[in-house]
């Protein structure tokens, strides 16, 4: 267990201080400096949907670090909380605040939850999530963590992610400066940091973060911390000695890197391993942070070996995929990254849907697309009439755009149901094209998709 007498009260340098102001308005936002882009981040507008608020971004963010319990001060009303309540773990908690205390205030029920829960389950850090609720009351949770974190004895850390402040981009963002606060150079890691780089994602599941580990350490990189992962706290708290952070698509965590290089003069590198491609432009990105020969050899014999051997795997697929025409009709995860995996693959996109991506998203689309294909901010009803200009062979889709695809007879490739949606590094690559060819070659959509016997 980990303890305040065992743990630095303060690292060698005094924690960052940050405004909340600072996490819209950030020097590392591409949209800071430009007239004509939005004057600070996105926020929340009223009659939103409250389904991605900053408390579940943090929540998400925070809950996989091992050894850690979760107190969410708030009503049981709240729509997320109640949701974080209906997962099967022991260590999410709520105060569920009733009507007096809304009126006199639940300072007394917040410290007894926290004592409750430091003597029965022994965490080894109590995460105390601020909510829309017990902010608008104005229940002080900084104060009281701080009290109850010297009376008890181990790290009792208030996470100010209340709902109205923001999606859940921002609880991410939230999340990380909170840990940038707080436990981040509290303690000193065990393991040589000579190679040593942090991993920053959102979103991914045990198997992509192994594939990340396995990606990185084959190239002689040790991964200190792997933030956004099930990393065990200790870990988290001697981050700071990383020589390198590795942001990996996660644009939102990009303040909080920001903040850590101000800190503790570590670096970041922003990257995507979103196939072949993209993976080796990361890896020499990495390499030419760390100017050393010996991992850029390393890199260069890996990147070719890997790179023979999909050609090897993909050869097969070239003639079935030449000059197939593909709309990309996806809910904003990644939708840009696909362009260049396909044009690998000798496929043309002709369309994609950027509805819900954010402006650096966005503006990645156009870069890679512009010229070459159609832009689409409403899917439901401009996917006909790009069809009636286009024919186009194959849809990649989520399920929430399946109906799309569907009602014109295309084949659709339905990225919800892969086990493997971010098709990481070399190997991801292949897999897409397994995928997608076997999309082409099923004789489900013929069938399905015939005109029914009383029509013919």
């Amino acid at each position: 267990m980990i303890t305040l007498s065992n743990v630095p009260q303060n690292s060698t340098q005094p924690p960052p201080r940050f405004l909340f102001q600072d996490l819209f308005d950030d020097t590392a936002c591409s949209h800071v400096g430009s007239k004509d882009k939005k004057a600070t981040c996105e926020r929340l507008q009223p009659g939103s949907n409250v389904s991605g608020c900053a408390l579940e971004g943090a929540f998400n963010f925070l809950s996989p670090i091992q050894g850690c319990a979760h107190l969410i001060h708030s009503s049981p009303t709240c729509y997320n909380a109640s949701r974080i309540q209906k997962r099967d773990s022991t260590e999410h908690f709520c105060t569920t605040l009733a009507l007096n205390d809304l009126i006199f205030g639940a300072e007394e029920k917040l410290k007894m939850q926290i004592n409750h829960i430091a003597k029965t389950y022994r965490p080894r850090v109590i995460f105390v999530y601020m909510t829309c609720v017990s902010s608008l009351i104005g229940e002080d949770i900084e104060r009281i963590a701080k009290s109850m974190q010297t009376e008890l004895g181990i790290w009792i850390v208030p996470v100010m992610s209340a709902g109205f402040l923001g999606v859940e981009n921002l609880g991410v963002r939230i999340a990380g400066m909170t840990l940038l606060k707080t436990l981040i150079g509290r303690k000193e890691p065990l393991i040589d940091t000579a190679y040593a780089i942090n991993l920053w994602g959102y979103g991914l599941n045990e198997t992509q973060r192994m594939s990340y580990r396995i990606l990185f350490e084959r190239v002689g990189m040790r991964i200190l911390a792997f933030f956004g992962g099930d990393e065990a706290v200790e870990t988290i708290m001697g981050a700071h000695k990383a020589k390198l952070n590795v942001l990996i698509n996660a644009k939102s965590l990009t303040p909080v890197a920001r903040k850590f290089e101000e800190q503790y003069g570590v670096a970041y590198v922003e990257t995507s391993c979103f196939g072949a491609r993209a993976t080796c432009d990361a890896l020499r990105v990495i390499a030419e942070q760390f100017n050393d020969g010996a991992v850029c050899r390393k890199i260069e014999n890996m990147i070719r070996e890997k790179n023979k051997a999909l050609q090897e795997t993909c050869k097969a697929f070239h003639t079935l995929f030449s000059g197939k025409k593909v709309a990309i009709l996806l809910n904003g995860l990644f939708s840009w990254a696909y362009i260049p995996l396909l044009e690998d693959f000798g496929m043309h996109v002709v369309a994609i849907s950027i509805e819900n991506l954010n402006e650096d998203d966005k503006e990645k689309a156009v870069d890679l697309l512009l010229g070459k294909g159609r832009f689409m901010y409403d899917p439901n009803a401009e996917f006909e009439e790009i069809l009636s200009e286009v024919p186009i062979d194959i849809v990649i889709t989520d399920t929430d755009h399946c109906a799309i695809a569907s009602r014109a007879h295309i084949p659709f490739f339905n990225i919800d149901r892969c086990s493997e949606p971010l098709f990481i590094g070399f190997e991801g690559e292949a897999a897409l094209a397994a995928e997608l060819s076997l999309t082409l070659q099923t004789p489900v959509f013929n069938i399905v998709y015939q005109n029914p016997p009383w029509q013919e």
